[in-house]
């Protein structure tokens, strides 16, 4: 968070014989670099560490790119919560993207190997006659020392546990999902919480990006006037659907599914080609929806939409809430419904809402929670019903002293 305001808000600049660049550039040229030479010395030490050498050979080149590409375009400060909201997310899915590709395309270095060094030893072992014994201390330094097998090995033996492990937490999660009761669920996500927690830091970052993304859209104005700005929405459209759409079938085509500890079996480029196609996508639908908006066809009728959006916290938390009760063990216990049934329900769930939203807003200024949200933000609590704020209106009004015919124009 403190490279990002670095970025945004930060005008220091390093100068040096003539050159200047700002310091969050500086930062992430040093950090690239150095990284990319870690990267050089792990992969040619002959018993150099296994695990750090994709992921430094991926994010070093790409972390130096990114701050020569901050450093050449870090004006106008008014993009630069457009330029870091799309490169972070396209930092994150290019990586993933790519320490996936190194692992499909080089051999996985756990691979059960040893044995074969073990067969080819025992041939030589026969062939040659046994070394003279050593002194009890050098023989004593030399068996302390690991070899590359004896390491591979003990990396083989942890990857398995942490897959036992793995597997039998899914296990217990869908045992206790499927037939426990609520505080064996409530116990549960208490004993996972500090796991997920650490585990959501990277999905955090994502989150940023994407409120940057739409800081860029308020403040530029976009948002503001949307009809004057329809060129922008309908090229978001024709461009970002199919290019979003299109990258989420390619991983499709890649893998539908993951087997635990198998690095060959494509999942991890899928998931990476489908976080960059969701930017664009998203994009695309933002487009669509603004497009169809100002439509003067039967497409403009999403507007019935548009209840569903004023109440979003409201119908967020309460999907949460009917999602619970429907699947979980505790409820109606339909955990496991097919996938195409998943749709339907979707379906009947929003449509629901669709029709909650439009009764409610009929009466009521604001849905429920975001009443509740909005009192609690300014520390003054509005008028939730419609017919009470016209009254209010009304009143107010009438003691109110007319402005005058002519004026300032405010």
């Amino acid at each position: 968070m403190g490279l990002l305001a670095l970025y945004l808000r930060g005008e220091k600049r390093l100068a040096w014989r003539g050159f200047s660049m700002p310091v969050f550039c500086f930062i992430l040229l040093m950090a690239g670099a150095l990284m990319s030479i870690a990267a050089v010395v792990v992969w040619l030490l002959p018993d150099g560490p296994i695990e750090p050498r994709v992921p430094l050979s991926v994010f070093g080149p790409l972390l130096f790119v990114t701050g020569w590409l901050s450093w050449k375009h870090h004006e106008p400060a008014e993009k630069r919560s457009l330029r870091m909201a799309v490169s972070i997310y396209v930092f994150a899915a290019v990586g993933m993207t790519a320490m996936s590709l190194v692992q499909q395309l080089t051999p996985d270095p756990l691979t059960p190997v040893a044995s074969i060094d073990k067969q080819h030893a025992a041939v030589a072992s026969v062939a040659t006659p046994p070394p003279r014994p050593a002194s009890s201390a050098k023989a004593a330094a030399e068996s302390s020392k690991k070899t590359k097998d004896d390491r591979v090995a003990e990396m083989k033996a942890e990857r398995e546990k942490r897959l036992k492990e793995q597997s039998e937490r899914k296990a217990e999660e869908i045992k206790i999902f499927t037939t426990g009761s609520y505080l064996a669920t409530v116990d549960w996500r208490a004993r996972q919480f500090l796991e997920k927690a650490s585990g959501d830091t990277g999905f955090a970052v994502m989150l940023v990006s994407m409120f940057l993304l739409g800081v860029w859209f308020v403040r530029s104005g976009v948002m503001q006037d949307t009809a004057m700005h329809l060129a922008l929405f309908r090229k978001l459209a024709l461009y970002g659907l199919p290019a979003g759409i299109g990258l989420g079938l390619l991983t499709g085509f890649i893998a539908m599914s993951h087997t635990p500890g198998d690095r060959h079996d494509g999942w991890g480029i899928a998931q990476g080609l489908l976080m960059l196609g969701n930017l664009p996508a998203c994009l695309g639908y933002v487009g669509l929806v603004v497009t169809m908006l100002h439509s003067r066809t039967g497409l403009s009728r999403i507007r019935v939409l548009a209840p569903l959006g004023r109440m979003a916290l409201t119908n967020y938390l309460m999907q949460s809430l009917i999602c619970m009760s429907f699947f979980y063990g505790f409820g109606l216990g339909h955990w496991g419904m097919p996938r195409a049934q998943q749709v339907l329900f979707v379906v009947a769930v929003y449509a629901a809402q669709i029709a909650l939203s439009h009764w409610w807003l009929a009466r009521f200024r604001y849905g429920p929670v975001e009443w509740l949200w909005r009192s609690f933000t300014y520390r003054q609590v509005p008028p939730l019903r419609i017919a009470t704020s016209r009254a209010r209106g009304s009143s107010g009004a009438a003691a109110a002293p007319r402005p005058p015919a002519s004026g300032s124009g405010h």
